[in-house]
This record gives structure tokens, C-alpha cells and sequence, in this order.
């Protein structure tokens, strides 16, 4: 099974980026800026290694990286303070790169990703700061959630190259900083997505241990959860349960939403075709999707209906395997029922059951 196959839930690397992200899907590759830096990500980070680079790259502050974007935030009043920066300052100058990374926020928040995409490169080639990490993070969250993952992997890296020159200037390592935990859980997923799972299982190790010292409940569950996936990937399920329940335990605790992983449990039981086990957790899960399916606007329910149709599918293959024909057959029946109230085509069926 490839990564592929599986459903992956897209969050922002830094929070100051939009919670709300798309899913994967291809887009045109964006050229990058060159604003690699030389300083490895892989190796140590005692400040002794690079005091100059260190002291050289803390000098700068990017005001314009303090600033809280939401759905309320102005974007003609984000750009009239970019222009007065920019002739105040310089269009290099740290402020300015804050400032751009603020527009390219706004931008993901309101998914123009053309405009996110052209916002972070702007950032990303303004003189070093405190927005840099942080405008290349963004970057490779656009980047994969679009599909594009080898440029998401390259701004990922950079990304954890410029945290860890920050870190470097304040003395701290790699386990001080959560958005470097959330860089490796990104860069797990991709390559995940890339069908590397021993890349992808490094790296959310690595994202694992730090969320585990700050005691981040939900995002352990999230990593357990990412490394349940690419067990399955390996075709280890008894790994892939182990990592799954392990992360439900921990969303149940952080009072987190927990569909995504009951689903993924689900997933593993089918693969060691253990049909019981896996309609448990089946009848568990829909009445939740059918409850979330009522509440949801009506422009959003034909993806709710998806969610409901593909249990219902899962639960009817349960059924067959099991020779329970009458079951099937109901389950069958009752997701017809919803793509014709959803307004869904045979196509999109189709879709769907063969995901």
C-alpha cells in the first residue's frame, strides 16, 4: 500500500500560518529562491560551531513576523505598511520579509495559493531574520499540500536549516523548539508521500521525541498516528495498529477529534483481515459522520456524504468477506441512498471505492 492510498490530514509548520489547509493535489512548480544556508540541519547544534553566522543572523528582528493574520486581518492594510517598510527600510530588509510572510498567510487563509506562493518567495529573499524559518516552513506547507512535494522537501530542510541558526543565537537545541518538531512531521509526510518510509519514519521520530518533551498530547497523536500510516506502507500492521491506538489514546486524552485515526485503525484490521474487529470500529464511527454530515452547510455536504459513503462501502466489504450477503447489501443500498441525496454521481462512487 502507498501513502497515497491514505488519507492525510494537511496542518500549517508554523502557527502563524492558516489552520485551515487543502488537500493534496498537483500544481505547477513554483521556482525557489536560492536562499539555502550552509549550516547543516543534520548535525549538531552547539552554539561554539558557528558564533559569527549566529550572532550575524539574531541581529535582526522582523516586526512584521509578530503580526497575528486572521480572517478579520485587512490584507490593502498589510500592503500599505509593505510599502511604507519597503521605503523606509529597504525591499531586504527582515521587517519587509515579516511583513510578506503576514501577506502570504493571509493569502493560504483564503486559499489563493498563487498569492501565498508569490508572498513566502518574496520572504524568503529578504536579508536573514526572524521571519525566515518560519516564511520557508510556510512555503513547503503550500508546497506538499498542493501535491508539489520535491519543492516542499527542499523548503522544508531550509526551513529547519534557518531554525536551527536561531536556535544556535539563543543557545538552544533542536528539542527546545516545537515548530522544528512541526518541520519534521511535515517532512515525514512528504516523504511518506514519496514512498521513502524510512525517511519518512526519521523524520517523525524526530517530531515525536520533541512533541513528547513539551508534552503536546495532540500533536504525539497526530505523529503516532503519521507513523501508523507508514508502517502500513511497510506492510508491518501489527506496528501500524500499535502506533494507531497509541495515538488514539492520546487524542482521547487531549479531548482532540479522533475520526481520522478510528479510521486508520479500521484500515489496519481490514489488512489482517480481522472483519470483526474492524466493523466495531466502523459502527462507531458513523453515527459520528452522520451527525457531523447534518450540521455541515449544504456547500460542504457532498464531502461529509464522501466520508459516510466510503464507511458504509468499507463496512458492506466487511459484510461480503464475512458472507454476510443481507448486511452488504443494506449497507450497499443505504449509500446509494446518500449519493443521490448528496447529489453525487456514479462517477464520484466510483471514486471514492476505489480509494
Amino acid at each position: 500500500m502507498t501513502m497515497a492510498h491514505l488519507q492525510v490530514k494537511v496542518n500549517p509548520v508554523d502557527s502563524r500560518s492558516p489552520p485551515n489547509s487543502p488537500n493534496v493535489r498537483s500544481v505547477e512548480s513554483s521556482a525557489l529562491p536560492p536562499r539555502a544556508r550552509t549550516l547543516s540541519n543534520s548535525g549538531s547544534f552547539s552554539p561554539a560551531n558557528s558564533p559569527r553566522i549566529a550572532r550575524r543572523h539574531s541581529r535582526h528582528r522582523s516586526m512584521g513576523s509578530q503580526i497575528v493574520v486572521n480572517k478579520e486581518t485587512n490584507l490593502k492594510s498589510l500592503e500599505k505598511r509593505l510599502k511604507h517598510q519597503i521605503q523606509q527600510m529597504g525591499e531586504k530588509h527582515p521587517s519587509v520579509g515579516g511583513l510578506w510572510n503576514c501577506i502570504g498567510n493571509w493569502h493560504f487563509r483564503t486559499q489563493n495559493w498563487t498569492g501565498a506562493i508569490h508572498a513566502y518567495q518574496q520572504a524568503v529573499q529578504c536579508d536573514p531574520g526572524e521571519h525566515l524559518a518560519a516564511a520557508y516552513a510556510n512555503l513547503g506547507t503550500v508546497y506538499w499540500s498542493r501535491g508539489n512535494i520535491e519543492s516542499a522537501v527542499q523548503v522544508l530542510n531550509q526551513a529547519l536549516a534557518s531554525y536551527e541558526l536561531d536556535l544556535v543565537a539563543e543557545g538552544k537545541t533542536p528539542e527546545d523548539s516545537l515548530p522544528v518538531a512541526n518541520c519534521y512531521h511535515q517532512l515525514g509526510l512528504c516523504h511518506a508521500l514519496q514512498n521513502e518510509a524510512p525517511k519518512a519514519l526519521k523524520s517523525l521520530e524526530r517530531a515525536l521525541r520533541i512533541r513528547q518533551l513539551h508534552s503536546q498530547d495532540t500533536a504525539v497523536g497526530r505523529t503516532l498516528d503519521a507513523m501508523g500510516k507508514v508502517y502500513l506502507m511497510q506492510g508491518d500492521l501489527e506496528l501500524a495498529l500499535t502506533s494507531h491506538q497509541e495515538a488514539l489514546n492520546m487524542l482521547l486524552r487531549a479531548n482532540a477529534d479522533t475520526l481520522t485515526t478510528q479510521m486508520n485503525i479500521a484500515a489496519v484490521h481490514m489488512g489482517r483481515r480481522d472483519y470483526n474487529s474492524a466493523l466495531l470500529v466502523y459502527y462507531q464511527v458513523l453515527p459520528k459522520q452522520k451527525s457531523a454530515m447534518k450540521a455541515t452547510k449544504a456547500v460542504n455536504m457532498r464531502d461529509s456524504a464522501k466520508a459516510v459513503y466510503a464507511t458504509l462501502h468499507s463496512m458492506a466489504r466487511c459484510f461480503d468477506q464475512m458472507n454476510q450477503r443481507v448486511d452488504a447489501l443494506r449497507c450497499r443500498q443505504e449509500a446509494s441512498a446518500l449519493l443521490e441525496e448528496a447529489g453525487l454521481s456514479e462517477t464520484d462512487a466510483e471514486t471514492i471505492s476505489s480509494g
